[in-house]
């Protein structure tokens, strides 16, 4: 069992409801689906799902979504409209 405080209300083989809100497609690297569960606590700053790797690594979603998405970034915008539920 992994020692977080984000494990605490962890429940092995429970189903849950996920959203994919968006793609962030970085062609011949990796798909990422940007996504939205209820109930469920998410610790990365961009809640997503890595869908398939090109040359990236899994953990490259991460800096791909912080390069796009935070302020400044191409799609900050449209990031904080699917955010808020507008998207």
């Amino acid at each position: 069992m992994i020692d977080h405080p984000i494990m605490e209300n962890f429940t092995e083989g429970k189903d849950i409801d996920i959203e994919i809100t968006g793609l962030l497609i970085v062609p011949g690297k990796v798909v990422v689906g940007l996504v939205y569960t209820r109930g469920v606590d998410i610790e990365n700053k961009y809640p997503h799902m890595t869908l398939m790797l090109g040359s990236y690594q899994a953990k490259n979603s991460n800096d791909a979504l912080e390069a796009t998405c935070k302020q400044g970034g191409p799609f900050y915008k449209a990031y904080k409209k699917i955010e808020s539920g507008d998207g």
